[in-house]
């Protein structure tokens, strides 16, 4: 998709002259994924009336994947979405669209599972193991590569294994062909509940300077509808307040969401809390991080200046 992105870019854009002037209401919001814990938070702020007090009704919709999200944003079917850090590449690529504000920094929301029986035991174990990652461009096969080269390893020290999210990647671990799996946390602390594995660890502790998740907005909302998204952030680090300040509320209504054991969800809300941020700016040490890991995922050639990529004019700190 990255090689005719600006031509795909192009053709969006064209076809936003008349969504400038067709588009109603709701406001439409995509989410990378489904399972995630701190995406879920949008369905808590919906809930409690906090976007609706800001005069925005959402449509919310979940895709699997970043790319799938980012095709849905080209085409003017989604305004807003909340995506991985690394997506920012699309930008630098010429995808039209901005990061606008910041959901949470360090990845604390991935962890490394590591199968029942397989010995490991610490990181030093790893080497020459196989790992699952949704694939070797991703957020997941980068942390796990960070693993290695933090080891001395290299790149190349670890065996990194693509496979499919879910009950597909557990049969894979379960079976034994994969020794560990890199999966949002409340994925494996349930895994870890049956008897599936232990959690070796949270990849915060990898890369303590980062932006895991952002939130993205198409420079057509930007334009044409500059108000919503600035009433969407408002809302949205209101959520954050609320979420912070209501433990117990934030957890029943995140495991009915995503059908989990309140118990695990709870224990998910505790390491993740302090990585929501309260005011959506980004950190330019984790921006320091962000700009070479395009280059090790393959997106660029060269580092790039992510400053450009960002507007942060529509925060609630801006105004």
């Amino acid at each position: 998709m990255l090689k005719h992105l600006s031509l795909i870019a192009a053709i969006a854009l064209c076809a936003g002259a008349s969504w400038h002037s067709a588009r109603a209401e709701p406001l439409r919001v995509g989410k990378s994924a489904t399972t995630v814990f701190s995406y879920t938070l949008l369905d808590v702020g919906i809930r409690q009336g906090i976007f609706a007090a800001h005069g925005l009704t959402l449509d919310v919709t979940g895709f699997g994947g970043g790319p799938k999200l980012t095709q849905a944003m080209l085409a003017q079917a989604i305004d807003i979405g909340i995506d991985t850090g690394p997506d920012m590449a699309l930008i630098v690529k010429g995808a039209p669209m901005k990061v606008v504000g910041a959901l949470a920094g360090r990845p604390d929301e991935l962890a490394l599972l590591i199968r029942t029986g397989a010995p490991v035991t610490t990181l030093a174990d790893l080497r020459g193991k196989k790992v699952g990652v949704t694939s070797l461009a991703s957020l997941t096969g980068w942390l796990t590569r960070r693993i290695s080269i933090q080891q001395g390893w290299g790149p190349d020290g670890i065996t990194l294994v693509p496979v499919a999210n879910g009950p597909a990647s557990m049969a894979l671990l379960s079976t034994g062909q994969i020794d560990g799996l890199t999966q949002d946390t409340l994925s494996c602390l349930d895994a870890e509940s049956k008897g599936l594995g232990h959690i070796l660890l949270n990849y915060g502790t990898i890369a303590p300077d980062f932006h895991i998740q952002l939130f993205f907005a198409t420079d057509a909302l930007i334009a044409a509808h500059p108000d919503q998204l600035r009433a969407f952030l408002a809302a949205w680090y209101e959520t954050i307040a609320w979420a912070r300040t209501h433990r117990d509320q934030t957890i029943a209504i995140v495991a009915e969401i995503l059908g989990r054991d309140p118990a695990l969800s709870a224990k998910t809300y505790d390491l993740l809390r302090d990585d929501w941020s309260t005011d959506g700016r980004l950190s330019p040490a984790a921006l320091a991080v962000l700009a070479p890991s395009f280059v090790e995922l393959g997106l660029v050639d060269t580092p790039p200046d992510l400053t450009t990529t960002i507007d942060a004019r529509f925060l609630p700190s801006a105004h």
